[in-house]
């Protein structure tokens, strides 16, 4: 997917397995780094709950010029998507007998 450094600590299938093309991948990051990400259709994108922009890349790097940023209207799929996955991680914690509020 882009990345040759920081392999480390990845879980899960290989990210760059073809197994990955038909699916999307989230990265959640909002917690730690204020930002979380999706790759979608061969496309990464990045919310930033800091600035509130959302950013569009081949790459999964947004620090250069190739990062594109979205009108509101192109963002909102990425941005559903990404809350969609959270509903979906709150009605776990609640199956699992978990009850205390996802901040």
């Amino acid at each position: 997917m882009g990345q040759e450094a920081g392999r480390d600590w990845e879980q899960g299938i290989p990210m760059w397995s073809d197994k990955t093309d038909n699916r999307k991948i989230y990265f959640l990051g909002e917690r730690y780094l204020g930002a979380n990400g999706l790759y979608d259709q061969g496309k990464f994108s990045m919310v930033s709950y800091v600035t509130g922009q959302v950013y569009t890349n081949s790459t999964l790097n947004f620090s250069g010029n190739d990062a594109t940023l979205l009108a509101p209207q192109q963002a909102e799929p990425i941005i559903q998507s990404l809350n969609n996955l959270q509903d979906l991680q709150y009605w776990w914690r609640q199956q699992s007998g978990h009850r205390q509020a996802v901040p």
